[in-house]
């Protein structure tokens, strides 16, 4: 037993030795790294409108700028006639607190119109750290066969503007970036009547939609960007 444990004592002081020799014989390179991940943020600010009123004189049709609260400006002065349509645009309001990323778009009491349309929407700004794409979805909530003549409205008498940078661009995934504002608008322009004979008179449906910002990876290009 006392042979046992001079042994392993002699095994420990060749083992510091060994490992004081590497500690003189190496050197090394402290590493501290910082990972952060990137943002994506689109916000609404502004808003628009269309009202519409019947005088005398005919039918009278304005859109414009609204507040950032989505309350229908004041009519021109030469007239005291209550609107009798509109299409507007505010944020949601839910419990009486305004919703984050939400917008309430609403069309009333609509009627085909002369040449106009009823347009309402809103601007955002894109305050994401990288490029994203930006598509727009929109759909009619119910999919019962009753309802039929809603999506026909949609799909053939109603249209998306979009515009970047005050640039018109194609209604399909494009890319934005950091500081990029845009704006959204959507027109419906109800017919007389639909392809398929379908009275519209005293119907109402809703709609779905969003504006989606997303990251997308694709192949890079072959040859290097000019």
């Amino acid at each position: 037993m006392k042979k046992f444990g001079l042994m392993v004592i002699a095994l420990l002081v060749a083992l510091g030795a060994v490992g004081a020799g590497y500690a003189m014989w190496s050197d090394q390179i402290l590493i501290k790294g910082t990972v952060t991940t990137a943002i994506v943020d689109i916000n609404a600010f502004e808003y628009t409108s269309t009202t519409v009123w019947k005088t005398e004189s005919g039918t009278a049709v304005r859109t414009d700028n609204i507040t950032p609260t989505g309350a229908i400006d004041a009519f021109p002065a030469d007239t005291d006639i209550d609107p009798v349509a509109f299409a507007k645009a505010g944020p949601t309001i839910s419990g009486g607190n305004t919703l984050e990323d939400a917008v309430t778009m609403t069309f009333s009491n609509l009627f085909p119109l002369d040449g106009a349309r009823y347009c309402t929407g809103f601007s955002g700004n894109y305050t994401g750290t990288i490029p994203v794409h930006l598509a727009v979805i929109w759909s009619v909530v119910k999919t019962e066969p009753e309802y039929d003549w809603a999506r026909e409205l949609i799909s053939k008498h109603s249209e998306f503007v979009i515009t970047v940078n005050d640039k018109e661009v194609p209604v399909r995934p494009f890319q934005i970036h950091q500081g990029d504002t845009f704006n959204i608008s959507f027109c419906i322009n109800p017919p007389q009547e639909l392809a398929s004979h379908t009275s519209m008179a005293g119907k109402s449906f809703d709609l779905i939609g969003k504006v989606l910002a997303y990251q997308w990876n694709e192949p890079a290009p072959t040859t290097a960007p000019p």
